[in-house]
């Protein structure tokens, strides 16, 4: 399996609202580090969806096989704005599994889909929200 570390995205949308996203791997019998970074959507709003596209980075000199993929809304910069699904919802990984990444190399593939309701807080207006991306991932077979 796999550990990695951080990395960090953000964008702001037309209501200047913030997503801030970091990816990490998971901890098993090996130690394959590997990150996954998404491009912030752009235009978030109140009813509005939106996907954040994936992109899984690979330093290893062995090829990984990511097996999941998850999304979880982790903190807001705002009081008031508190990280629970009715202020953002993020859902379930959308694409192939799992994602073979090549050593040394990064592969774009898959996303999530993130939705703000319309019960979303004022407070919540120019906030920052912080999305941990995590995966799980194995040495590929050769």
């Amino acid at each position: 399996m796999a550990l990695g570390a951080a990395e960090r995205s953000t964008g702001v949308s037309a209501q200047e609202m913030v997503l801030t996203m970091s990816g990490e791997g998971s901890r098993g019998s090996g130690h394959y580090a590997f990150t996954i970074s998404g491009i912030t959507p752009k235009d978030l709003f109140p009813g509005a969806t939106r996907k954040i596209e994936l992109t899984f980075a690979n330093p290893s000199t062995a090829a990984l096989r990511i097996n999941r993929v998850r999304g979880r809304l982790t903190a807001t910069s705002r009081t008031g704005c508190r990280p629970v699904a009715s202020n953002l919802t993020i859902k379930d990984y959308h694409g192939r599994l799992p994602v073979l990444v090549r050593p040394l190399s990064r592969k774009t593939a898959g996303s999530l889909t993130i939705f703000m309701p319309r019960s979303v807080a004022n407070a919540c207006q120019g906030a920052t929200f912080d999305i941990l991306l995590t995966g799980d991932a194995t040495k590929a077979a050769r």
